[in-house]
């Protein structure tokens, strides 16, 4: 029997090799086959080697751009499930989503302008709408949790002092609410 701790281990070792690998051979393909030798191959000008051009400007950017932004969004996707204490949590479900659309949609029909401190207006508002639907969402759970441990309590509290003998109400209350025989 294998561990957990070695079994996390392996599942994160072959993982991390399967997403290397991917990214090793992912530049290698597409419509117009290139010969890595020739791409890599520094006696040919840059300008003259079509197979460098296709490998370094074209595949590989991307390539890398797409295992960055992959694994950006998992590990989002893995602070959302919890930060909101839920295996089960997306975007779509929660409203986030919907909160980013809203916000793009404002900074279109209101015409915002095209860019602060280098970034586009409707980037920045759909984020901003995304982190509202996020808080509200955020703020409606802890409201929730809040209320239902306080009436949790007051249940059992008064559970309690429904017992003779409990004591909770006899001293709180006062002796008219007691169970005194």
């Amino acid at each position: 029997m294998i561990s957990i701790g070695r079994r996390i281990l392996l599942t994160w070792l072959g993982f991390g090799a399967g997403a290397i690998l991917v990214c090793l051979a992912a530049p290698l393909m597409g419509s117009t086959s290139i010969n890595l030798r020739r791409a890599f191959d520094t006696s040919i000008p840059f300008a003259d080697n079509l197979d460098a051009q296709v490998f370094f400007v074209a595949r590989l950017p991307r390539v890398l751009a797409g295992a960055m932004v992959g694994s950006s969004l998992a590990a989002s996707g893995v602070v959302f499930q919890a930060l909101l204490r839920n295996p089960l949590a997306t975007p779509f479900t929660l409203g986030v989503s919907a909160g980013a659309a809203l916000g793009a949609m404002l900074a279109v029909t209101l015409n915002l302008p095209s860019g602060i401190a280098g970034f586009s207006a409707v980037p920045m508002a759909s984020f901003a709408g995304a982190l509202g639907a996020v808080a509200i969402v955020y703020g409606l759970a802890r409201a929730k949790r809040r209320s239902r441990g306080r009436a949790f309590r007051q249940t059992a509290n008064a559970a309690r002092a429904r017992q003779p003998g409990s004591g909770i109400l006899d001293a709180e209350a006062g002796p008219s609410l007691s169970r005194t025989s």
